[in-house]
C-alpha cells in the first residue's frame, strides 16, 4: 500500500492559559481563516518591531499598548473582559506569544517524505540521472 502524502484531522486541541488559577481557552491559529491569521502576525511583527526601538515616541507607545490589547483580545475570545483588563502589558504580550508559538497547521500530522526517503534502494539520486545518458551496467 502507498505511503499516504498527507494525513489531515479536524480535531484541534484547544489551548488553554490559566489566570488567577483558573483555567482559559485561547484560540488556536488553525481556527483562524488565512487572512485573519496573517493580520494577527502583521500586528506582531509590528509589536516587535515598536519593542526594539529604544526610543520611542509617546505615539508608538501608544500604539504599542492598542496593538498588544487588541491582538490579546482576539486571541483570549474565552476570558471574559474584566479578567482581560486585569492584566498587565507584559501579561498580554505573554499570551500574544505563546499563541504565535503554536503550530500553524495542527490539524496537519504528517508531511511529504524528503525524495532521498521515498527513493527505493538501488535507485539513482536525481543528480546522478541528469549528468549521464548512458545506460546503468547490469549486474552479472
Amino acid at each position: 500500500m502507498a505511503d499516504h502524502l498527507l494525513d489531515l484531522t479536524t480535531l484541534i486541541e484547544q489551548p488553554t492559559i490559566r489566570i488567577n488559577k483558573t483555567v482559559y481557552e485561547i484560540l488556536h491559529p488553525d481556527q483562524l481563516g488565512v487572512l485573519d491569521f496573517q493580520r494577527l502576525s502583521t500586528m506582531a511583527g509590528r509589536v516587535s518591531a515598536l519593542m526594539k526601538s529604544s526610543d520611542a515616541t509617546d505615539d508608538e507607545t501608544a500604539e504599542l499598548t492598542k496593538i498588544i490589547e487588541d491582538l490579546t483580545d482576539r486571541i483570549m475570545v474565552g476570558v471574559p473582559a474584566d479578567v482581560r483588563a486585569n492584566l498587565t502589558e507584559s501579561q498580554r504580550l505573554a499570551v500574544a506569544e505563546v499563541f504565535m508559538m503554536l503550530p500553524r497547521v495542527h490539524t496537519l500530522t504528517t508531511r511529504r517524505k524528503p525524495k532521498a526517503a521515498k527513493r527505493s534502494a538501488g535507485s539513482r539520486p536525481r543528480s546522478d540521472a541528469k549528468h549521464s545518458t548512458a545506460e546503468t551496467p547490469s549486474a552479472g
